[in-house]
C-alpha cells in the first residue's frame, strides 16, 4: 500500500469517508457499486477498512497511539508502551477527529517557549511525493494569512525529516453549528443571526482566492461563549495557484474529495470548483438549520445513485420538510427519529408558525442556494448574507422576484412593525375597499356590452356598498366603547368577519366577494393556508353564480394562483394563473391591462418550475403590452422591466438586461416607491456578476 500514487489515495480516502458513514450491512453492497470496473481499487478499499476498524479498537489507549504514529520518527526517543508520542514539537494527548486525508489530534506544544493546546492534522503517508509536498507548503503559508475572527487560524505547520506533513490548528473547544442551535433552542432569527457571521468568514476566505470545499456543521464550530469558528481549511483549494509562483495540476480524483451530504453538484461529477460549490453547500447547512432535515435522504445510497438525486432531483422546500417525520441512521448504525414536534420544539416556534416563517423569502433563499446551475445561484457568500440581512429587516430579497404583488406585501409586512396591528389593518382593508371601486370602475369603463353596462354598474356600486359595511361593521366591534373591556386583536378581528361572512348565504355575490377580499388580507399577512381555503370558496361560489367564464373568475384564479405560488406549489399557481388566461383572452379585448398582469403572473410561476424560455415570452408579451397601453412613465412598466432584466441577467444577457434597468431606473428614479431601490440592486448585482466593479460601485447603497 506505500507505493501508492497520491490520486489513488486521494481516491480510496474519498471512498473510505462514504463506507464508514454506511451501516455495517451496507458497506459490502456500495463498496462493490463503487469500484465495480476496479477490482484492485476494491481490494485497497477492503484493506484500509479493516485497517482503521483495528485502529478504532486500540485508538484512544495511548499505547494504540504510538503504533498508529510509529512511522514518525521525529519523536524523541522510541514509542513504546507508556511513552508519549510527538509530531515535532507537539505531544499527542488524544485524537478528536479523521479528516478525508488526515489524522486529528488535540496536541500540545511543550517546549521553553510556550505552552498551548492545539489540533493536529497529520498528512498521511502516500501523500509526500514532491509535486504534493510543495504545494502543500504553499497552501500552507497562504492559509496562514487568513486573519479572521471566525475562522481558527494554522499556526504552524510542516514535515518531519522522513517527510511526514501535518497541520497546526488552533483548537476550539465547542461543539457543531447544528448542535449549538439545537440544543439552545434558538429561533431562526438567532440562527439567521450565526448563520450571517459563518457567511462573513467564507467570503473573506473567498476574497483571499481559498475555496474551503467542505463546509458541513463539524467543521463550523461554536464556542461556550458564542463565537463561530470556521475549520478545516487546510484542503481548500487555491483559485489561483499560479500567485505562488507554480502552476497545480488538478486530477479528477481530487476534486471528489468531499463530505457527500454537503457537495455540489459540480463536486458530485467532478467538474470545476469555484466560490460557487461553498454556496451551495452553505445552502444546505442553512437548509438545515432551518427545517430540521437535510435536504436530501441520502443514507444507504449508492455512488451513482448519490450523483443522480443531488444532481437531478430539486429538494422539497423547507416550510414543507418540517412537517414531515424522518428516520436518520448515524455512522453506527442506530436510527434517530426527526418529528415535527422535535423540530418546532428545537426552534422554540410551534410548528405551524415555523412554518408560515419559512415560507416565502426564506424557501426562496435556501433554494436559490440550492441551484443545480452554479450560475443561478448567489454570486457571492456577502450576497447571500446580504438576502439574509435584508429578510430579518422586512426588505424585499433578490431571491424573491420584484413583483408588485411581493413589494406590497413587504410594505405592508414593515408597516405592521411601527404601528399598532389594527390600525394597519384598517389601513389594508379600506385599501382593498378603494380597489373594489376600482375594479368596479374599470369592469363598467371597458365592458363592451353597452346594453348591460348600465345594469353592471349598478351592481358593483350595490356590491361594493355591502362590502364597506361589512368592514365599517367590523371596525365598530373592536371600538373600545362597544367591546364592553374585551381588547379584541386584529387577528380575532379577522377571523370574526369570516364567521360573519357565514351569514351571507343569502346573497351569495357580495359573500363571494367577502370570502375575496378576506382571502387577500390573510394572503397579505402571510397566513397562507386560511388564504387558499377562503379563495377557494369564492372561487367555488363564483362559479356557481356566475357559470363558467367571467371576469371575476378569472381575478379569483389569478389571486389563488398566487397563495399557491406563495406556498411554493408552482404547478399548481402554473394550471390557475392559466385558466385565468385563457378565461380573459375570451373575455376582454386585447388590450385589456388584466391579461398583461395574468401573463406577469404566470411567467413568474414558470420561472420558479424552470422554464425560462417560456417565461420570457410572457414577460415580454406584458412588457410590450403595457407599454402599449400606458406610454412609458407606468410603475407596472418598471415591473415589466425590472422582471425580463432579471430573466436576462439569469440567462447571461447582460447587455439587453442592462439596457431595460437603465431605462426603467431613469424613469422612476424619483417615484416615491420601492421600483428605484429594486432597479438599483438589479444593476448592481448586474454590473457584479458582468465583472464590471465601477459600474456597480455607482450603485451600492444609493440612496433617493
Amino acid at each position: 500500500m506505500k507505493d501508492l500514487s497520491p490520486e489513488r489515495w486521494l481516491q480510496i480516502e474519498a471512498l473510505l469517508d462514504q463506507v464508514l458513514d454506511l451501516p455495517a450491512e451496507q458497506r459490502t453492497r456500495f463498496i462493490d457499486q463503487a469500484c465495480a470496473d476496479d477490482s484492485t481499487l476494491r481490494e485497497q478499499l477492503y484493506t484500509v477498512l479493516k485497517a482503521s476498524h483495528q485502529i478504532d479498537d486500540f485508538l484512544e489507549q495511548p499505547e494504540g497511539i504510538a503504533a498508529l504514529l510509529h512511522d514518525l520518527p521525529s519523536a524523541p526517543g522510541p514509542l513504546g508502551g507508556s511513552e508519549r508520542a510527538y509530531v515535532g514539537r507537539y505531544r499527542i494527548i488524544r485524537p478528536i477527529g479523521r479528516g478525508g486525508m488526515a489524522q486529528v489530534y488535540l496536541a500540545r506544544r511543550d517546549d521553553e517557549t510556550f505552552k498551548r493546546y492545539v489540533a493536529l492534522k497529520v498528512i498521511r503517508r502516500g501523500m509526500d511525493t514532491e509535486d504534493i509536498l510543495r504545494r502543500f507548503r504553499t497552501e500552507r503559508q497562504i492559509l496562514a494569512s487568513l486573519n479572521h475572527p471566525n475562522i481558527a487560524r494554522l499556526l504552524d505547520g510542516g514535515a518531519t525529516d522522513d517527510g511526514i506533513s501535518y497541520f497546526v490548528m488552533e483548537y476550539i473547544d465547542g461543539m457543531p453549528l447544528t448542535t449549538y442551535c439545537d440544543q439552545h433552542r434558538l429561533s431562526v432569527d438567532a440562527r439567521l443571526q450565526l448563520f450571517q457571521t459563518v457567511c462573513s468568514a467564507v467570503h473573506y476566505a473567498h476574497q483571499n482566492l481559498i475555496v474551503h470545499r467542505d463546509l458541513k456543521p463539524s467543521n463550523i464550530m461554536v464556542t461556550s461563549e458564542g463565537t463561530i469558528k470556521l475549520l478545516d481549511f487546510g484542503i481548500a483549494k487555491l483559485l489561483n495557484p499560479d500567485l505562488a509562483g507554480y502552476s497545480v495540476p488538478m486530477t479528477r480524483t481530487e476534486v471528489r474529495v468531499m463530505t457527500p451530504e454537503y457537495a455540489s453538484p459540480e463536486q458530485v461529477r467532478g467538474q470545476t470548483i469555484t466560490t460557487a460549490s461553498d454556496i451551495y453547500s452553505l445552502g444546505v447547512l442553512l437548509y438545515e438549520l432551518l427545517a430540521g432535515h437535510h435536504p436530501y435522504q441520502l443514507s444507504g445510497r449508492g455512488p451513482l445513485e448519490l450523483e443522480r438525486i443531488i444532481c437531478e432531483i430539486d429538494p422539497e422546500l423547507p416550510s414543507t420538510a418540517i412537517s414531515h417525520a424522518e428516520e436518520q441512521r448515524s455512522a453506527d448504525g442506530t436510527t434517530t427519529t426527526i418529528t415535527p414536534e422535535a423540530v418546532s420544539q428545537a426552534r422554540n416556534t410551534p410548528t405551524d408558525r415555523l412554518r408560515r416563517r419559512l415560507a416565502g423569502d426564506l424557501d426562496k433563499i435556501v433554494l436559490k442556494a440550492l441551484r443545480k446551475e452554479p450560475e443561478r445561484r448567489y454570486r457571492s457568500a456577502e450576497a447571500f448574507l446580504e438576502d439574509i440581512k435584508r429578510h430579518l429587516e422586512g426588505l424585499p430579497v433578490q431571491a424573491q422576484r420584484a413583483t408588485m404583488r411581493y413589494r406590497t406585501k413587504k410594505f405592508i409586512q414593515r408597516h405592521r412593525l411601527g404601528v399598532a396591528a389594527a390600525s394597519a389593518l384598517v389601513g389594508l382593508l379600506l385599501l382593498v375597499v378603494v380597489l373594489s371601486v376600482r375594479f368596479a370602475v374599470v369592469t363598467a369603463t371597458q365592458s363592451k356590452r353597452i346594453e348591460v353596462q348600465a345594469e353592471r354598474i349598478e351592481l358593483e356600486a350595490a356590491k361594493t356598498e355591502e362590502v364597506k359595511d361589512f368592514l365599517i361593521g367590523l371596525f365598530e366591534e373592536s371600538d373600545p366603547a362597544n367591546a364592553r373591556g374585551e381588547k379584541i386583536t386584529a387577528r380575532e378581528m379577522l377571523d370574526r368577519g369570516v364567521e360573519q361572512i357565514e351569514a351571507l348565504e343569502d346573497q351569495p355575490e357580495v359573500q363571494a366577494e367577502m370570502l375575496f377580499v378576506m382571502g387577500g388580507v390573510y394572503q397579505h399577512l402571510g397566513s397562507m393556508e386560511q388564504a387558499k381555503t377562503l379563495l377557494e370558496r369564492s372561487l367555488a361560489l363564483r362559479r356557481e353564480f356566475y357559470g363558467q367564464d367571467h371576469e371575476e373568475i378569472a381575478q379569483t384564479l389569478n389571486h389563488l394562483g398566487g397563495v399557491q405560488e406563495d406556498r411554493g406549489a408552482y404547478d399548481q399557481a402554473e394550471r390557475l394563473y392559466r385558466e385565468a388566461l385563457a378565461m380573459q383572452q375570451k373575455l376582454l379585448g386585447p388590450n385589456d391591462p388584466e391579461i398583461a398582469t395574468t401573463l406577469d403572473n404566470l411567467g413568474g410561476a414558470l420561472v420558479n418550475l424552470g422554464s425560462f424560455d417560456e417565461a420570457e415570452i410572457l414577460w415580454r408579451d406584458a412588457l410590450n403590452r403595457r407599454q402599449a397601453l400606458f406610454g412609458q412613465e407606468h410603475e407596472d412598466i418598471a415591473e415589466s422591466m425590472i422582471n425580463v432584466a432579471w430573466l436576462l441577467h439569469e440567462k447571461g444577457n447582460y447587455d439587453e438586461a442592462e439596457t431595460l434597468l437603465l431605462a426603467g431606473y431613469a424613469v422612476f428614479k424619483n417615484e416615491d416607491t420601492e421600483l428605484p431601490e429594486q432597479a438599483r440592486q438589479a444593476l448592481f448585482d448586474l454590473y457584479t456578476a458582468w465583472g464590471k466593479p465601477e459600474q456597480a460601485a455607482a450603485y451600492r447603497g444609493e440612496t433617493r
